[in-house]
Order: structure tokens, then sequence, then C-alpha cells
């Protein structure tokens, strides 16, 4: 193939749409887990989290309740993942190879949020979130109580069951 502007948006558009149509196909699972927010500067503050009282009937006027000051912010971050296809291989018209290439790349940035989001589940026992506390912690507050949201019992269907009904219950 000849390297000139018109094949090389020919194999841009190619290689774009393989790109597009692996990273559409796959079915990552951290929104199943992880609550996502739009961000549009450099950090996000979630100062906010911990902070919503429990609801309380209406009766007479409202009552403005005062929320707990968190510090928590955290830095958004870049990637990328760039590759460069020989101009030999263009020339020589290999390039068809690079598609695969460029598949797998979508597959990747689509699961990358799960790579994100489940790496830091596994931090969850030691690096602190919003409350200073570890994700998983005997003593975070919300509404004026102190909940776990961890627990040591052996995997099974029961504790599953006892772990989720103590997770619900949390306001």
């Amino acid at each position: 193939m000849i390297v000139n502007q018109a094949n090389l948006h020919g194999l841009t558009v190619g290689y774009s749409t393989a790109y597009n149509k692996s990273f559409d196909t796959m079915q990552p699972n951290y929104q199943k887990v992880a609550t996502v927010v739009p961000s549009t500067t450099g950090e996000q503050d979630y100062k906010w989290l911990g902070q919503i009282p429990g609801m309380r009937e209406w009766i007479g006027e409202r009552e403005i309740q005062s929320l707990a000051a968190y510090g928590y912010t955290i830095e958004n971050k870049k990637f990328e993942q760039t590759i460069g296809v020989p101009r030999d291989d263009i020339e020589d018209d290999k390039y068809g190879v690079y598609s695969v290439l460029f598949s797998q790349m979508g597959e990747a940035a689509a699961m990358h949020p799960d790579e994100l989001v489940f790496g830091a589940m596994m931090d969850g026992f030691i690096k602190a979130c919003y409350d200073g506390k570890a994700f998983f912690a005997e003593n975070h507050e919300s509404g004026g109580k102190t909940y776990s949201n961890k627990g040591d019992e052996r995997l099974s269907r029961e504790s599953y069951k006892k772990a989720r009904k103590s997770i619900m219950s949390i306001k």
C-alpha cells in the first residue's frame, strides 16, 4: 500500500472500528459495585460521603440537619495506550494483522475500570476512605449510628445471606 494521507485515514478508520467494536462488546462489572460520578476537573471532592442523615417522620416544621465535614478528594488520573504500526508493514500490505491488536486494545480499555475498582476493593482492608478508616471496617458511622461492613466468616450461602442482610440494613 502506498503511504499517503487517504490510505492512512482508511487505516485509522479500520483500526478504530476494530477497537470500538471490541470495546462495545465487553461487559465490565465495576458498575455493579461502584457509583460513576462524572468529573470535569482535575480532582473530585467527595466530602459529602457519609453525611446523609436518617429519615424521620415529617411532623411540624422541617428540621435542617447539620452535615459532618469529611475531607475526601480523589485526583483524576489519565490513562492511555498508544502503539505505532511500522511503515514497512503498511507498505508491504501487512497492516491487517494489526486489527487484532487494536481489537485487544478495545477490550483492555473497556475492562480497565474493573481493574481499578476491584483493585481498590482489595486495598479496602488497609487504605483509608472518606472517614479516615479502612473502607472495610467495623466502626463506620452513618446517620449517627456505628456499623460494620467487614466480616470474617467463611464464605457460604448462609454467611452471604447474613452479610447481605447486614449491609442492606445500613441507612
